[in-house]
C-alpha cells in the first residue's frame, strides 16, 4: 500500500505562465497574472507542489524562483527545480 504520495508539477514558465500576449509588458520577465491565477487553482485542488523545469532556473535558486513567481501572485510552493544533464542549449 503506497502512502503519502506527493502531488508535482513540474512548470516550464515560457509559453504556460507568460502566453497570454495582453497581459505581458516584458516577454523576458513578466508572467500572466491570469495564468498564474490559474495554476493556483490547480495547486489549491490538488495540494501539488512546484519542480521548475524551466530554462527560469538556470542561475536561480529555489527561494529566488519562489520570490519571482510569487511577485505575480503566486500561492504556491516552489520546492525544487530539475538539475542540468548535459549541455545547455
Amino acid at each position: 500500500m503506497i502512502h503519502d504520495l506527493k502531488k508535482i508539477i513540474f512548470l516550464d514558465i515560457d509559453g504556460v505562465l507568460n502566453c497570454e500576449i495582453d497581459d505581458i509588458q516584458n516577454e523576458f520577465e513578466d508572467i500572466s497574472k491570469r495564468c498564474v491565477k490559474m495554476l493556483n487553482t490547480i495547486i489549491k485542488e490538488t495540494d501539488a507542489k512546484v519542480v521548475i523545469s524551466s530554462v527560469w532556473r538556470n542561475n536561480r535558486t529555489v527561494d529566488q524562483l519562489q520570490e519571482l513567481l510569487e511577485k505575480y501572485g503566486f500561492e504556491g510552493e516552489v520546492v525544487s527545480k530539475t538539475p542540468h544533464l548535459g549541455k545547455e542549449v
